[in-house]
């Protein structure tokens, strides 16, 4: 027992520090001229469909932390990701849920989770937009205007992102995981 909660704060250190280096290099936030790519959500996925509803909350939240702390922190101050109910509480909830739906689904039969994981992660993406934006426009009354043009091009082409790459890094690392028995 002691043994597999070591190996799972180790596992917690790497998801977050993985996330760490997400948030703070360019592999996290892609921003090609308007378009801004976040690609954090995929660590996320990953963690809440292999380890369930904690671990989700817990790299979701620290998802959220880490980008209200790159809002702080970077050379062009993002105001609205300064609001910890823009930049953490949508994340935290993304986490709690992919950690919620990812375990269901993986617990099920190899012939139906291969193909859900599909429905959960383009659901879970733009649940994840529309949470974000949703506060964002609380607090920003201006974005509204543009809230269907921001689904339509950065949330599509980031869940095409996540749709291809979440998949193929879960098959690659879930034998490995299993073979832990951590669950």
């Amino acid at each position: 027992m002691k043994n597999k909660r070591i190996q799972m704060m180790a596992i917690d250190g790497l998801f977050i520090a993985i996330l760490t280096i997400f948030t703070f290099t360019n592999l996290g936030f892609i921003v090609n001229g308007t378009v801004a790519l976040t690609t954090i959500p995929i660590i996320v996925f990953i963690g809440g469909y292999l380890f369930g509803w904690k671990r989700g909350l817990i790299y979701g939240t620290a998802f959220g932390v880490l980008s209200l702390i790159r809002a702080l922190t970077s050379a062009n101050i993002d105001y609205f990701f300064i609001n910890p109910l823009i930049s953490v509480l949508p994340r935290a909830i993304f986490g709690l849920l992919a950690g919620l739906f990812g375990k269901m689904i993986s617990k099920l039969p190899l012939k139906f989770s291969s193909w859900l994981i599909f429905i959960y992660v383009i659901v879970l993406s733009l649940l994840h937009a529309v949470m974000v934006l949703t506060m964002l426009g609380l607090f920003n009354p201006t974005i509204w205007p543009f809230f269907g043009a921001i689904i339509a091009t950065n949330t599509v082409l980031e869940t095409i992102i996540y749709v291809v790459s979440v998949p193929l890094i879960i098959a690659g690392v879930q034998p490995g995981i299993k073979r832990l028995n951590l669950n």
